[in-house]
């Protein structure tokens, strides 16, 4: 994913990493992905104009401007996000095995392929309008930004065996 596609151009509103991709997103919604397509990260990037992109470590999360989710790669994680997803979607952000989705007003919904056992699924917050930043798609854990809060409004989830969910006070 080292080598960006001649294609790409400039003026690109959004750039994402992934596990073993990489995906942009211009200024009119359209995404190019480049890197490993085992799974159809690359060739199964939708026709749509896209406001948002999130990678997971094979699947990708997106958002149009009508709040459709779009999700594209494996499957399983595609459809653990749907299975939980909300008919409008404001905000997305893509986990290792999932990702988490939310409503104008509404908490946050993740889903993954791992059960009940995935600390980001068991310890999502009830935040209203809590908006997730992107996560690794290595990562157990996720962070988000709550517009209500005071300074720093940082609120993060998951596992924490090494304190990565408890941000600084």
């Amino acid at each position: 994913q080292a080598t960006v596609p001649a294609a790409l151009g400039a003026g690109q509103a959004e750039v994402v990493a992934g596990w073993l991709v990489s995906c942009a997103r211009d200024a009119a919604g359209a995404t190019v992905c480049w890197g490993d397509d085992s799974t159809g990260l690359v060739t199964a990037v939708p026709a749509v104009s896209l406001v948002e992109l999130s990678l997971g470590r094979d699947h990708a999360l997106g958002r149009d401007a009508a709040g459709g989710l779009h999700c594209w790669g494996a499957a399983a994680p595609c459809a653990a996000v749907a299975a939980v997803a909300p008919a409008a979607v404001d905000r997305v952000v893509a986990t290792r095995d999932g990702g988490c989705v939310g409503a104008a007003g509404a908490a946050l919904a993740c889903g993954t392929t791992r059960g009940g056992i995935d600390p980001l699924v068991r310890d999502v917050p009830t935040t209203p309008g809590l908006v997730p930043v992107d996560s690794s798609p290595a990562a157990l854990h996720a962070c988000g930004r709550d517009p209500a809060a005071a300074m720093p409004g940082l609120v993060c989830w998951g596992d924490d065996a090494a304190g990565q969910a408890t941000p600084p006070t």
